[in-house]
């Protein structure tokens, strides 16, 4: 699994008003309506194929983001925890 940011992890969990916790949801939503076409490069770049992360961006930045920066975090399956080494600044 994997998630896709358009802000840091804050380095402890906050608690959100229910207002934002909507607008989180559906912004979820939207990107999960993307996961068909951005999954493939997701998994093609992790097999080596340099020209992935190129598609993958240009296929978000255009539908999707308004930014220039997103930040992509891989979940743990069994803990649902980001998994984040020990050097990375988050």
């Amino acid at each position: 699994m994997f998630t896709i940011l358009k802000e840091k992890l804050p380095s402890k969990y906050e608690k959100v008003s229910a207002s934002e916790a909507k607008e989180r949801l559906s912004e979820g939503l939207r990107w999960v309506d993307l996961f068909h076409e951005v999954g493939p490069y997701v998994r093609g770049a992790l097999e080596g194929d340099v020209s992935a992360v190129g598609k993958f961006w240009a296929s978000l930045s255009h539908k999707f983001l308004k930014t220039n920066y997103v930040y992509f975090y891989f979940i743990d399956d069994l803990t649902g925890e980001p998994a984040i080494s020990k050097n990375n600044d988050r």
